[in-house]
């Protein structure tokens, strides 16, 4: 067996797995928080959502655009934090693929929302604003595999002394 890995495949594997399912989730979350300033501001909207992501659409004009534009990233980002501290206890022993997912998901949303609320014509013309989320994301992910793939490596070598 080769100690020398700087990830642990298991993990990977299953995080990425989990992302995937995720990601339709957390797009309808994302829209709604949209929705919700939609509503709240008493107009009406049309949606779709795709197994990439999703789209809404106000009917009128919004109040406040910008509190628009960072609804869906924030109750996203909220809804995983959210998610990730109530089950933390459960998930850092057999299922932290679980918890590197919602965190990555988290920060993803966070900066997306950012991007989307104060940036929008960046977020929405440049094809940049899709490459710096890609960046982000994979470098939360390399550091989450990296500390998870020390740990584990850590216990073998404790097990071993035993």
């Amino acid at each position: 067996m080769n100690n020398n890995k700087i990830f642990d495949f298991r993990t990977v594997a299953l995080t990425i797995l989990t992302i995937l399912v995720l990601i339709p989730i957390f797009s309808l979350i994302h829209e709604s928080g949209h929705g919700l300033i939609c509503i709240l501001d008493g107009k009406d909207f049309t949606f779709g959502i795709g197994i990439t992501g999703g789209w809404l659409s106000c009917i009128g004009v919004i109040e406040d655009p910008i509190l628009f534009r960072l609804a869906g990233g924030m109750l996203t980002a909220i809804t995983a934090f959210t998610t990730f501290a109530i089950l933390k206890p459960k998930l850092v022993a057999r299922f932290k693929f679980i918890a590197i997912a919602l965190v990555t998901m988290g920060i993803g949303e966070y900066f997306v929302g950012i991007m989307e609320g104060f940036a929008n014509d960046f977020y929405m013309h440049s094809r940049f604003s899709g490459a710096a989320s890609c960046i982000l994301i994979l470098s939360v992910l390399m550091i989450l595999f990296s500390r998870e793939s020390k740990f584990i490596k850590e216990q073998k070598e404790l097990e071993s002394l035993r």
